[in-house]
């Protein structure tokens, strides 16, 4: 399925490819807000409303596995892919990423990577995050 992106600065649309591990953000209330949803819009991360963000998903349909965060009142989401490639005889071999995401509060980073292979590390500054 292709997604549609609304870009308010232009006015014009973009089509956007699914990523392997998507997100979704629940606010206090109960509202739903998820990267790409149904009807083919996909939403980016600027349009989440962190004053009442309760819970951020990422979710692997790959491998059927959620990775759920109970978001701290006051925090400032962070998310971030590293987009690793690998080459070999100077040929492109592949292509992997990390998805990252997590919050900061009182200066403090809480971060969840997560590896191509399922795999998890939390750390507390992405330099920590080692590349596979």
């Amino acid at each position: 399925m292709v997604y549609k992106f609304y870009r308010k600065e232009t006015g014009e649309s973009e089509e956007v490819e699914k990523v392997r591990i998507v997100w979704r953000a629940i606010s206090t209330t109960g509202e739903t807000l998820s990267q790409y949803e149904a009807d083919g819009t996909f939403h980016q991360i600027k349009e989440i409303n962190q004053k009442t963000l309760a819970k951020f998903i990422m979710e692997d349909e790959e491998i059927g596995r959620k990775y759920e965060l109970l978001f701290p009142k006051g925090a400032t989401l962070i998310h971030k892919y590293i987009h690793n490639l690998i080459y070999q005889d100077n040929m492109l071999k592949e292509k992997q990423t990390i998805f990252c995401f997590g919050y900061e509060l009182n200066n403090q980073k809480t971060i969840l990577a997560i590896y191509p292979n399922g795999n998890i590390n939390i750390v507390d500054d992405f330099s920590k995050i080692k590349i596979m």
